[in-house]
């Protein structure tokens, strides 16, 4: 009876363990690995806005879902690309991207930028209205009259590429101001048709109506009613 006994006993551990084993290595899971890979621009003033690009991979397939802390400012936008307003003071700030794979595994990065000390800017986030366009390398144009009545005195390239780049505009002294961007995909110098064109305020790409950006000095305007199309 001892001998039977102990045979069960016996069988009983190796079936226990054989599950153990099975189940161990059934919910075995991967962390995902992330990073940000482009800040950009890479000199920023307080208050301007980073476009921040991250990436991640998951060694099981996993999906990833991205979240953000930081130090100060505040985060626009999801997934792997987002748009970081800085704080309103100079010095070193901090962000935190973290990926999350819905299994249990999960990594973050840290990345530190430092702004200069607070100026005259009007920053802001370009967005296509129209899929398959690029807006790498399109211009931003201040003007300081009202755009269909004068020229622009001033034009800054802007930050990134795809459909949503970033804008930081400096160097001028604070008062009255419109905006609009212009891409001349085409490079024969004059607006013409599949060329990307976008502004400040509301209306349509027949009839735009610039708003008025008031700027005062070593503030920052935030234009948060960018929208850009492709010329027709």
């Amino acid at each position: 009876m001892k001998k039977i006994s102990l045979i069960l006993i016996s069988a009983t551990l190796a079936i226990g363990c054989s599950l153990l084993t099975s189940c161990s290595k059934d919910d075995k899971n991967s962390d995902p690995s992330v990073s940000i890979i482009k800040s950009e621009p890479t000199e920023i003033h307080a208050n301007g806005i980073l476009s921040i690009l991250a990436a991640a991979s998951d060694p099981d397939g996993d999906e990833i879902t991205f979240s953000y802390e930081v130090s100060g400012g505040e985060i626009r936008g999801a997934g792997t690309l987002v748009f970081w307003t800085l704080p309103s003071t100079a010095g070193e700030h901090k962000i935190i991207v973290k990926a999350d794979d819905g299994n249990g595994g999960k990594s973050s990065y840290e990345k530190k930028v430092t702004a200069l000390a607070p100026t005259t800017q009007i920053s802001g986030v370009a967005e296509m209205q129209d899929t398959g366009a690029d807006l790498k390398d399109a211009k931003v144009f201040l003007f300081n009259v009202y755009p269909t009545t004068g020229t622009p005195f001033k034009n800054f390239v802007v930050t990134g590429s795809g459909a949503r780049v970033v804008f930081n505009l400096t160097g001028f002294e604070a008062g009255d101001y419109y905006i609009l961007l212009w891409k001349d995909v085409d490079k024969n110098g004059a607006a013409s048709v599949g060329d990307l064109i976008g502004w400040y305020g509301d209306g349509n790409y027949l009839s735009p109506n610039y708003f008025k950006i008031q700027v005062s000095e070593g503030q920052t305007f935030c234009c948060d009613q960018f929208k850009t199309y492709i010329a027709f």
